[in-house]
């Protein structure tokens, strides 16, 4: 292609300068160059900057230019060395150059001129020439026609609109298509979702703002012709309100115009280069009252739902409890923002949030949010709907959308008693005193009781049964807390603890086996598995969560724990977004498989 070719000379005849003696290691020098050879109104274009001399230096900078807009995109260092002998004279010559690269934009044709770059060498600060630009207006041939329609033209601020933006095609079939949107400070501009179409009718390689897009081709009516034509979706959202024109969107693209033969390679295509503009469009935009505004309210205008779900329903004070909210609404839904479960009262009143925070992620339309939380007494009876406050723009009213509430069983955190301690049991205190004959005797209340007795050491030596009376107490205290004290080391013991854990995970899996709830059931599988791992570690059970678990497993075994991970996520997909008895099946032989892998995986590490 003649005009790739005519693109390279400007970067030759650069080269050259900065190859050219004199242009030595220490002489460091600032160049700007601009890459295409020729700069569209509304397209992209790319300028170069080159220090000459060194293989570092700061980001250039320039002054503000009216109608130029730059943006850095990132630097390459180079160096190199050549080598010449003539007449036997060796002679080395080292190039040392960093390139700046921007990608630039002139939405108005005419002349205009990019100031010049300040950069930062070696402490010393030098200047770059200044580029004047002949911008060239977009094409108005008849060949190339590009539309744009809106599904709306009047709105409220921050109400998005759907573009739908159509070039249409008569004969030259495109290879490259890129669609770029003006900036501007009164609208934000969002990706569409996918389009529903046929997979023969979607078009791939399009690009819309740098960033990949789907299109879809097919047949349209262009001026009582039948052409192909190919649309592409875009979400544009005013931030501000009056009468409004939206900038055009420009199509830069490449067009087939034609084939050659080329020796040996077979056909090969010839190009040209295709820059069309839309028209602008004016738009009548009004501000969002004020009356009504809802404390929940955070800027979403359209039709919102919020569902949630939580589990375990039934904990002890503390205990943690996955909570999960969705929200539903009008496309893009990625734009709607992280919901502050915190600034709900109810919600806060009750409950302690993760340190975690939120984990936030779009499937399908739903924006998902997903934490643990804990409640703080045992009168808590349920999580209370969950507030979503937005702007229903056709009624022209504010609204709030509520979750349902769920209901919660929490228990009061267990009190520890004597009777916990091992080897220890209550004793009953039913008997009544008796005297023991030659000494000991019950509570007296004549004064012989206080008349003096025989206690010397001689007075207990001398009779076998008061030696008793005095040794066996003893003997048997000691004998009690050698019982106890051996029972507390073996208790203690890493491997009595995993076995006693191993013991309850396999119980808790048989008992998810007998639920009818797959929700459930899948609860209790996750359950078995987190508190197996935290008795393990001689952790507390209740508190384990999914994170920590893993995190657990990772210090012995990082495969064991991307299963234990993947395990883990598919217990709480299926809490969240339902499960078949099949699917549960499988989760149970899974998960009994794990508990093993784990057992023998920590008994190889003791």
């Amino acid at each position: 292609m003649m005009h790739s070719a005519f693109r390279i000379i400007p970067l030759l005849l650069m080269v050259c300068l900065l190859v050219a003696p004199g242009a030595g290691a220490q002489d460091v020098r600032v160049f700007a160059q601009i890459q295409d050879e020729v700069v569209y109104a509304g397209a992209p274009f790319t300028a170069l900057v080159v220090v000459n001399g060194a293989t570092d230096s700061s980001i250039p900078t320039n002054a503000e230019s009216p109608g130029v807009t730059l943006s850095y995109v990132g630097a390459s260092p180079e160096s190199s060395s050549h080598v010449s002998i003539i007449n036997g004279r060796r002679t080395e010559r080292k190039i040392l150059r960093v390139i700046h690269q921007f990608q630039g934009r002139i939405d108005q044709a005419g002349q205009h001129v990019i100031p010049a770059f300040t950069v930062d060498v070696n402490g010393r600060t030098l200047r770059s020439n200044t580029v004047p630009i002949d911008v060239r207006p977009a094409m108005k041939e008849a060949e190339y026609v590009v539309d744009v329609k809106l599904s709306k033209t009047s709105a409220y601020v921050g109400e998005p609109i759907s573009a739908t933006v159509t070039w249409f095609i008569r004969e030259n079939r495109p290879t490259r298509a890129a669609f770029w949107s003006a900036p501007s400070d009164d609208f934000a501009y969002a990706k569409a979702p996918d389009p529903v179409a046929r997979a023969d009718q979607i078009v791939e390689g399009v690009t819309f703002d740098g960033e990949p897009v789907r299109g879809v081709q097919g047949a349209a009516r262009l001026n009582g012709e039948t052409v192909q034509a190919i649309t592409i979706e875009r979400i544009i959202i005013p931030t501000q309100p009056g009468s409004l024109t939206l900038p055009p969107f420009t199509l830069d693209a490449d067009a087939e115009v034609g084939r050659r033969r080329a020796f040996a390679f077979g056909d090969r295509s010839i190009t040209e280069r295709v820059v069309v503009q839309t028209a602008p469009i004016t738009l009548d935009i009004r501000p969002l009252p004020t009356e009504g505004r809802p404390a929940s309210f955070n800027g979403l205008i359209g039709a919102y739902t919020i569902r949630a779900a939580a589990s375990p329903t039934e904990v002890n004070v503390g205990d943690p409890i996955e909570l999960e909210v969705r929200i539903s609404g009008p496309a893009p839904i990625d734009i709607v923002p992280d919901l502050n479960l915190a600034s709900q009262p109810a919600l806060a009143h009750d409950f302690r949030f993760s340190s975690e925070g939120v984990d936030v992620s779009v499937e399908g339309r739903d924006k998902v949010f997903r934490t643990t939380v804990r409640a703080k007494r045992d009168d808590v009876q349920s999580i209370a709907p969950i507030e979503l406050g937005y702007f229903d723009a056709p009624r022209g009213e504010y609204r709030v959308a509520e979750s349902r509430p769920i209901r919660l069983n929490v228990r009061p955190t267990r009190q520890i008693t004597i009777a916990d301690a091992d080897g220890v049991r209550p004793t009953s205190m039913g008997r009544t005193l008796e005297s023991v004959a030659g000494g000991l005797t019950p509570n007296y209340t004549t004064l012989a009781a206080l008349e003096p007795e025989d206690r010397s050491v001689r007075f207990f030596l001398t009779n076998p049964s008061r030696i008793a009376a005095v040794a066996a107490p003893a003997a048997i205290y000691a004998l009690a807390g050698a019982i106890a004290f051996a029972r507390r080391r073996d208790t203690q013991t890493p491997a009595r603890r995993r076995r006693q854990a191993l013991d309850a995970a396999r119980m808790l899996l048989d008992e998810s086996k007998t639920s009818a709830d797959p929700a459930q059931s899948s609860a209790l599988v996750s359950r078995a598995i987190c508190s197996f791992i935290a008795e393990a570690h001689n952790q507390p059970p209740s508190g384990a969560t999914r994170g920590e678990c893993v995190e657990l497993i990772q210090n012995h075994n990082d495969q064991l724990a991307s299963d234990l991970d993947t395990l883990l996520a598919d217990c709480d997909s299926m809490q969240f977004a339902g499960a078949t008895h099949e699917r549960t099946d499988d989760l149970h032989r899974r998960a009994a498989s794990l508990l093993d892998q784990l057992q023998s995986e920590l008994e190889s590490v003791e």
